[in-house]
């Protein structure tokens, strides 16, 4: 379970993985590595974390579904879109 806090406390990072950007929305927060690989926690209503999960609280970073790379990213509560080197935009 997750709650409210009033001071930083530090995001169980998966091993290996290091952010070099950071989105986020209300109750849901990403980090991009430098290989473009995105990861989300916090609460995935709607599915907005991209993980192929629609619901549930995720309290450590969870990689977005289907392997793509984003050179940038961006996160509300109502969903997410990342932009591949290619110039697509994935939603």
């Amino acid at each position: 379970r997750y709650s409210r806090r009033t001071a930083p406390v530090p995001v169980r990072m998966p091993v290996g993985v290091l952010f070099t950007k950071i989105a986020l929305a209300q109750e849901t927060s990403c980090g991009g590595t430098a290989a473009g690989q995105w990861y989300c926690w916090g609460n995935n209503n709607l599915g907005v974390m991209g993980n192929g999960v629609n619901g549930g609280v995720h309290l450590v970073p969870t990689p977005a579904a289907g392997g793509l790379s984003f050179i940038d990213f961006s996160i509300s509560d109502f969903g997410a879109c990342g932009l591949t080197a290619t110039g697509n935009a994935m939603c």
